[in-house]
């Protein structure tokens, strides 16, 4: 079995990755909010997308796992993307701003596409591109909503919030278990980094795309 180094890939992933994610500064809090509500229900189509890809069924399952985490245990009041709807609905929905998806729904098309192309080890890669900055992420939407005005004992109660604190270690350790399970077929270290290097082009490509927000 080829034995893949996977504190090597982490450490070369993790970096240019979460660089990527985070935008360096933050000047309309709102317009992240919205880009994140946006994007959390695209998770399961991406999960989706990267399950099609294996074909090991110990690489199924740990996708199938996230993809059931993020769609609630088939209950729609639970779905990750409706619990940071609901936190995030207040400070949204009382600005003068609009939203316009149009950009970051043709960034999310064309990376299906290309996912739909991938080796098993590149969406691998992806998936820890996706992963890799949650915590990341998650401090960067308290952030913008203290600026908007919530309060963190709001924030840090919720739902949404408390949920993802507790399972976001466990996908990212599962997102790296993936790669050594695809090792047993062969996977090479070099998919998975140009995986990752997908993932980093997503990211800049995300936070680039226009959302056209406007004074209503």
């Amino acid at each position: 079995m080829n034995k893949l180094d996977l504190d090597k890939i982490e450490t070369c992933l993790s970096r240019p990755i979460c660089e990527a994610a985070i935008p360096k500064t933050v000047n309309d809090p709102i317009g992240v909010l919205n880009r994140w509500k946006y994007l959390s229900q695209q998770f399961p189509r991406f999960l989706g997308a990267i399950l099609s890809r294996n074909s090991l069924p110990a690489a199924q399952c740990l996708v199938a796992k996230n993809i059931t985490g993020e769609c609630g245990s088939g209950q729609f009041d639970a779905m990750h993307s409706k619990l940071f709807a609901e936190l995030v609905e207040p400070v949204v929905c009382s600005t003068r701003s609009s939203f316009c998806s149009t950009s970051l729904e043709a960034v999310i098309e064309s990376n299906l596409v290309k996912l739909a192309a991938m080796s098993e080890g590149e969406s691998i890669g992806f998936l820890i591109g996706l992963e890799a900055p949650a915590y990341e992420i998650l401090d960067l939407l308290r952030r913008c909503l203290a600026d908007v005005g919530m309060e963190s004992s709001i924030v840090d109660s919720s739902i949404y919030m408390v949920t993802h604190q507790e399972v976001e270690a466990e996908h990212q350790q599962d997102s790296l278990l993936m790669a050594q399970v695809a090792a047993e077929i062969g996977c090479e270290e070099a998919e998975i980094l140009r995986g990752g290097q997908h993932a980093v082009e997503f990211w800049n490509d995300w936070w680039a795309a226009q959302i056209q927000a406007q004074a209503s």
